[in-house]
């Protein structure tokens, strides 16, 4: 199994995952892996709260895990 983290570049599918109460299938697809940088972790703070998906906001959080502020481009390779 790799370590390799699995980065959330848009919060497009965990809003559509977050939708069709599927959060649970993003969990096990990315095993712990999942991680978003402090803009998506914006934009689903934004989108949760208009399309009023509150009760995903906690399992999305802890799918997405702590996030990141890039400081320097290299963070990317």
């Amino acid at each position: 199994m790799t370590d390799i983290p699995f980065f959330f570049p848009d919060n497009t599918v965990l809003i559509n995952m977050a939708v069709l109460g599927r959060v649970d299938l993003l969990e096990r697809f990315t095993r712990g892996r999942g991680r978003w940088c402090a803009s998506i972790e914006h934009e689903w703070r934004r989108s949760q709260r208009i399309l009023e998906l509150g009760g995903a906001d906690r399992q999305v959080r802890g799918l997405c895990g702590r996030r990141f502020i890039l400081t320097r481009p290299t963070m990317l390779i």
